[in-house]
């Protein structure tokens, strides 16, 4: 397998790709364009990931970026470092709904947040977005909470 990089003046930073026909036919479709990747189409290349595209769509990915990536990989590592904010953001507030101050006015509108925040102060509801105010299991877990804080409360004057 020969490995190439595209012409770019720093190649070190390049990902290698391969131009065997072998590896490159099990792949069906370009993920950046959409369009077949028929043997008698235009030039494709397979990155050392896998991933196969048609050469005119790497060249123009790469130019709207600062480093040569696979498009696939990386749209999977945003989608991990979302998912990752998403499960701190979950779990501070899951401790201290208050924290939801200093995030994204965003995250007012994240239902699962606001489920875990509702779920330790009810009154945090009157900042949820109108949507999840009007959601049902939203409204009743901020109810729940609230009666809890309520009866704490009352004990502790008692």
């Amino acid at each position: 397998m020969a490995l190439t990089f595209p012409a770019s003046p720093s190649a070190s930073a390049l990902l290698p790709m391969s131009d065997s026909e072998s590896e490159i036919a099990s792949s069906a479709d370009c993920a950046i364009c959409l369009k077949s990747l028929c043997p008698e189409g235009d030039a494709r290349r397979k990155m050392s990931c896998g991933h196969v595209f048609h050469e005119a769509c790497l060249q123009k990915w790469w130019k709207q970026k600062t480093a040569f990536t696979c498009p696939v990989c990386y749209a999977a590592r945003i989608a991990a470092a979302a998912a990752a904010e998403r499960a701190r953001v979950l779990a501070v507030v899951a401790k201290d709904p208050s924290y939801l101050f200093y995030e994204p006015r965003a995250w007012f509108a994240d239902r699962e947040v606001m489920l875990a925040a509702v779920a330790r102060d009810g009154f945090m509801l009157k900042h949820a977005s109108e949507a999840l105010r009007a959601d049902r299991e939203v409204v009743l877990t901020a109810v729940a909470a609230a009666v809890a804080d309520f009866h704490a409360e009352a004990r502790l004057v008692d």
